[in-house]
């Protein structure tokens, strides 16, 4: 999202389309896993809202080290994101985040799973209309690893990006 925004605003030919998928907007962001949880807890938390697999669960604490550390840095670097939009608004007198200034010249169509405790409440998804011009939203069936657990699903996804990217060329 940041790199379609930073393309826009330096000249460069914007994406002919966006897909946020199983993704809040920037003005819902908030980190569903604290990444600072013991191994266990954070394991618990983050496969109870279906942000990792039964695998990883299995895999067991010796496996956890190698697994947890690439999610845990996301996850830090998305608290350090969502505190920033705060701090930004916070400087306005506002404490709610604030929407980028700079919107998506292209079409925003989001994709997200029923299931998925992170994007289910409503208008978490479709606050991505604040961030430019919202041309859909798409909810499949599953949880946050729908794409992992579902071939319906991916072959749907597949189908959606055909079908916007292949409308967008042509208008």
């Amino acid at each position: 999202f940041e790199l379609a925004k930073r393309i826009n605003t330096i000249g460069l030919p914007g994406p002919c389309a966006f897909f946020p998928v199983s993704a809040a907007a920037p003005t819902t962001w908030v980190t569903c896993v604290d990444p600072s949880l013991a191994d266990a807890d954070f394991v618990k938390e983050a496969y109870r809202i279906g942000e990792i697999s039964k695998e990883a669960v299995d895999a067991g604490p010796a496996s956890w080290g190698l697994l947890l550390a690439p999610y845990r840095a996301d996850l830090y670097v998305e608290q350090s994101f969502v505190r920033s939009l705060k701090l930004k608004d916070y400087s306005r007198g506002n404490g709610s985040a604030v929407a980028p200034q700079q919107k998506l010249q292209c079409p925003i169509v989001a994709v997200a799973a029923d299931g998925d405790v992170g994007v289910s409440s409503e208008g978490v998804v479709e606050a991505w209309g604040v961030e430019g011009r919202l041309q859909n939203v798409h909810r499949l069936g599953g949880d946050h690893m729908f794409l992992s657990n579902n071939s319906v699903s991916r072959q749907m996804l597949a189908d959606i990006v055909f079908d916007v990217t292949r409308d967008a060329a042509a208008g």
